[in-house]
């Protein structure tokens, strides 16, 4: 989908920047709209091992101060890693990291090896960086759940669409005690992406096939199977045994969850138009690893006895 576009007369036109997410505006309204590049400049002195604590703070890139240990300095019962896998998303990132940070020990940022400046954007917001193998988002975030420090982890897409006020909502049950993998659902809380467009609605269709025969087949009622915003405990993503290097992982983390016996959750959460840039997701290009991979791991993989 291409990037929102400019309205205003050419004459009168201020210089194009990065497009600020909606959710972004809400949260820091006095945050400014201009092009964000121009905090990037501290980049180049911060270091790349860098990570946050849960007694940590860090300078907000609109000038104060986030404590990293949850709202008013409250410990969480868990620490909490945020992980971002990212691909050339200098223009999308910076909100999402400066959203993000409040609730998270750890920001890891796992990087397609960007040419755009993404590294240097996720170094000067605090975030540790690691390089992906370059096989896909699946395999990022693979490298991303064994590297993390946290005893939780949240993993969110680095392009806008989605809003990181949503994270104590994904957490929750997990704090609670009541699940293991809490999955973000667009069927809950709505998505400007699935509707608009013939290429949409393909998506929206075969998201709901899958979502329908994974509830039949294993006798739940989920929402949403394909939706890259989720929290997990970390012990259960380590003993999953995922192995997809692309974006059929969402699937896979779901299926897999639920065979292993482990207590699956959803809530609800929005998913916006990505804020810059296209997407590089066609269908007719993955379509049949989807549909192989998820017959696959219903039916014929077979979970190991020790969990």
């Amino acid at each position: 989908m291409s990037s929102i576009q400019n309205t205003m007369p050419e004459s009168n036109a201020p210089p194009r920047g990065p497009v600020i997410p909606s959710w972004y505006r809400a949260s820091y309204p006095t945050a400014t709209t201009a092009t964000p590049t121009a905090s990037y400049h501290h980049a180049a002195q911060r270091d790349e091992t860098a990570d946050l604590t849960a007694d940590s703070t860090v300078a907000d890139a609109t000038g104060g101060p986030v404590a990293t240990g949850g709202s008013n300095g409250a410990r969480r019962p868990y620490k909490v890693t945020v992980v971002v896998p990212t691909r050339n998303e200098a223009a999308n990132l910076l909100p999402v990291l400066i959203a993000a940070r409040p609730y998270a020990d750890e920001l890891l940022v796992v990087d397609g090896h960007s040419t755009d400046g993404t590294r240097e954007v996720a170094i000067a917001c605090g975030a540790r960086v690691l390089l992906d193998d370059g096989k896909g988002k699946g395999a990022a975030i693979r490298k991303g759940l064994h590297a993390a420090q946290g005893d939780v982890l949240v993993f969110i897409d680095a392009d806008g669409s989605h809003d990181p006020a949503d994270i104590p909502a994904l957490l929750q049950p997990i704090f609670a005690g009541d699940a293991d993998h809490v999955s973000g659902s667009r069927m809950l809380g709505g998505s400007d992406e699935l509707h608009a467009t013939i290429q949409q609605f393909v998506r929206l269709f075969g998201s709901q096939v899958i979502t329908l025969l994974i509830n039949y087949t294993l006798n739940v009622r989920l929402t949403d199977c394909q939706n890259g915003y989720r929290a997990i405990r970390k012990d259960v993503a380590q003993k999953l045994g995922l192995t997809e290097d692309i974006i059929t992982i969402e699937q896979e983390m779901i299926v897999k969850t639920l065979r292993r016996g482990y207590r699956m959750a959803e809530v609800a959460t929005h998913e916006y138009v990505r804020a810059n840039g296209e997407s590089n997701f066609r269908v007719r290009d993955v379509w049949l690893r989807f549909g192989g991979s998820l017959l696959y791991y219903l039916f014929i993989w077979q979970p190991t006895a020790a969990r």
